[in-house]
């Protein structure tokens, strides 16, 4: 009894090991599929949360020896904006932490840049609280929505409240950035300390760009005016030479001021990403292409498989509407495993490929969207090769149906057809 119980429940055992297996590999494929469809978001959709569309543009100074995209320093700046009057110009220093007093009388950390007075107004950032202006008595701070309400309790009550510029400096906080404006480089930034307008704007461009602070990583980003192509702004930047300059990573007379469209400070970075992302989109052909075999193939043997259970169900009253609702659940539940293995799959696979180059250094972490609409992505294509498998296999079996129904039909007429003999063959005479 016992030996006989076990004969029963194995091959029911291997069953469903390999089934299980199934839907995991099937999983973690589409989980790598949502995770290359994030980084494609990610790198086509560059655009920060906040900031108007425009024309946008981005400055860098490329290297004569080391061929990088490097920022310019605070001297060239004014130079490049009467350069090239056919852009409005604003810069971003790099990011660097600071600490924050808040309402509670704790220091928070915080993340910060040093901003040109009109860089808000460039990107069209709205306020949601005092005002994104410079002053023109010093250095003044603007903090990011979520960073006002999280520190000091409300967006009015961060007006009362100040940090430290990089000279450790008190910058009074003038306004408050809505519009979920994080960032004009897609990385979260908590402060923003204005620099003020120390020198006048030159014809065509926007007012208060520069600052008497010298710094030598300044990020110049522009907007094309009205009638101006990037064709024509190329030119003049062609023809703009830096001035040379002393220490590490500092300016020679041999390099070359680089335009880029859009805002854009790692562009190496990203063609790298859209080269890997070719190869990136080969390997997800290929699952795609194998994973439609694969889920072909289980259902159609889960079919055949449950084909004499059915006809039993069929027998004993059951409907076939009644038949195919739980052949529905059953795929159902299958998809519903299927889409929970791509998602746990996808935070590890997202986890390992951003931290490689160059997706580490040009995307860093998904946002929350980017997250969703990759998982998203990947379940929209396994519940597309569900149902395409699901199809396959509906018409397979239909026209196998329809062929045995035929055969079936024909086989009295086949049996009440008279057998004609035949004739023995003549014996050859030697």
């Amino acid at each position: 009894m016992v030996l006989s119980v076990a004969a029963v429940s194995a091959p029911r055992l291997a069953r469903t090991l390999r089934r299980g297996a199934f839907l995991i590999a099937l999983g973690v494929a589409f989980g790598f599929i949502s995770a290359v469809a994030a980084i494609g978001w990610a790198s086509a959709v560059r655009l920060p949360s906040g900031i108007a569309p425009k024309d946008y543009v981005t400055l860098g100074r490329r290297g004569a020896d080391t061929g990088l995209f490097h920022g310019v320093a605070s001297q060239d700046f004014e130079r490049l904006r009467n350069a090239v009057p056919e852009v409005l110009w604003a810069y971003a220093d790099h990011r660097r932490p600071m600490t924050v007093r808040g309402a509670d009388g704790g220091m928070h950390p915080a993340r910060s840049r040093s901003v040109s007075a009109s860089f808000f107004a460039l990107f069209g950032v709205p306020a949601v609280a005092g005002t994104l202006t410079a002053s023109a008595a010093g250095t003044v701070a603007v903090v990011g929505e979520a960073f006002a309400r999280r520190t000091f309790g409300s967006v009015d009550a961060a007006l009362q409240y100040e940090v430290r510029d990089m000279l450790d400096r008190p910058a009074p906080i003038m306004g408050v950035a809505g519009g979920g404006f994080q960032g004009a480089f897609g990385e979260d930034v908590d402060v923003w300390t204005l620099d003020p307008p120390t020198l006048p704007a030159s014809a065509g461009a926007t007012p208060g760009t520069y600052t008497t602070i010298m710094r030598n990583a300044l990020t110049p980003i522009g907007v094309l005016t009205e009638g101006a192509s990037i064709a024509s702004a190329q030119n003049l930047v062609e023809a703009f030479r830096f001035a040379p300059g002393r220490g590490y990573m500092a300016a020679t007379e041999r390099d070359r001021a680089e335009l880029v469209p859009g805002i854009e400070r790692r562009p190496d970075a990203r063609r790298e990403v859209l080269e890997r992302l070719v190869w990136l989109g080969v390997v997800v052909a290929l699952l795609l292409a194998l994973a439609f075999m694969a889920v072909l193939d289980q259902l159609l043997a889960e079919h055949y498989r449950r084909q004499d259970s059915e006809t039993v169900r069929l027998a004993v009253g059951a409907t076939p509407a009644d038949v195919f609702l739980a052949s529905i659940w059953r795929h159902l539940a299958w998809l519903a495993a299927t889409g929970l293995v791509v998602a746990v799959s996808f935070l590890y696979i997202a986890d390992v490929l951003t931290g490689l180059e160059p997706f580490a250094s040009y995307i860093g972490e998904f946002s929350f969207a980017q997250s969703v609409g990759g998982v998203a992505a990947g379940i929209a294509l396994l519940t597309a090769a569900f149902a395409l498998s699901a199809g396959a296999v509906s018409r397979f079996v239909s026209r196998a149906s329809w062929a045995a129904a035929r055969v079936a039909k024909s086989a009295p007429a086949l049996r009440q057809s008279p057998v004609r003999r035949c004739s023995p063959l003549p014996r050859q005479v030697s």
